[in-house]
């Protein structure tokens, strides 16, 4: 698979991830690294947590998509909104995937 393929194939499964729990203001940022074969995933939520949408389930879809079961969830923060209204909050983690059959 060439990149855009992988980035296309990827955004398409976290699209369908993000609609299927009716995400409101879902946000994803894809690098690949074809050398090291890793991929770093940013994804960022607004309003809402991400625990249902890194499950297990997704995961393991990921994990088919790429041949590789090396896949960890790193640096989760949450970023603040407006004081008053929480406009602007947002859930944030970094899925990295290592060994990925590219």
């Amino acid at each position: 698979m060439n990149k855009t393929a992988i980035e296309c194939q990827l955004e398409h499964l976290l699209k369908k991830q993000a609609e299927r729990l009716c995400l409101w203001d879902f946000k994803q940022e894809t690098s690949i690294d074809f050398k090291k074969k890793d991929i770093t995933i940013k994804v960022s939520c607004m309003y809402q947590g991400l625990g249902a949408f890194i499950s297990f389930e997704f995961l393991s879809e990921i994990s088919e998509l790429l041949g590789t079961k090396k896949i960890d969830i790193r640096d989760q923060w949450y970023e603040s909104g407006c004081e008053t209204c929480d406009y602007g909050s947002s859930d944030n983690a970094t899925i990295l995937i290592r060994g990925a059959k590219i």
